[in-house]
This record gives structure tokens, C-alpha cells and sequence, in this order.
């Protein structure tokens, strides 16, 4: 599934998380393994297409979500001080 594809399919199932995956600047990225979001100096989502395109409908929506939900959750920001693998780590098991 393409990027843009999984963005129409949450669109129309899930308004609200495809209207956040519409707003987002989305660019490919063969340096990251998968993907990853950056939020200065605005939201852009940094995936990998090849790993992408490999992934089921369902796996590319998660991840897609996956991503979004660290944005909405504001992870980047409040990080502060705390250690950046164990805040990773923590993080991701919020959004899962």
C-alpha cells in the first residue's frame, strides 16, 4: 500500500486521524528504517517506501497511526531531560 493510499483509507474510516495524516508533510526517506515523525520546524512524517510497501493494509494503517498518535500525544515535547531511549521505550508503549 502507498502512503497516500493508507492516508485516503483512514480519511474515510477514521476522519479525525485522517484529517491529522492530511495535514502532516509526508517525505521519503531511504535513510530511515521505517519511519519517524518530526515536529520542528513543522510536522513532517520521514518514512522508508520500500519497508512501507511491504506491510498489509492493516500494518501500513497502523503504522500510520502509530506515528500520528506520538504527534498527538506530544512525545517530542515533553521528553525534557529524561533519558531518550527509556522515554522511546515508554512512549511507544502508550501509543500501542
Amino acid at each position: 500500500m502507498r502512503i497516500h493510499d493508507a492516508v485516503m483509507k483512514l480519511l474515510l474510516s477514521q476522519p479525525f486521524y485522517g484529517a491529522l495524516a492530511a495535514s502532516v508533510s509526508v517525505q521519503e526517506r531511504q535513510t530511515v528504517r521505517r519511519m519517524e515523525m518530526t515536529l520542528f520546524p513543522d510536522p513532517v512524517l520521514k518514512y522508508n517506501r520500500e519497508w512501507f510497501e511491504h506491510l498489509t493494509d492493516a500494518q501500513a494503517i497502523g503504522a500510520l497511526l502509530h506515528e500520528l498518535l506520538h504527534m498527538l500525544l506530544l512525545h517530542a515535547l515533553r521528553r525534557g531531560d529524561r533519558d531518550p531511549l527509556l522515554w522511546a521505550v515508554c512512549a511507544d508503549m502508550a501509543v500501542n
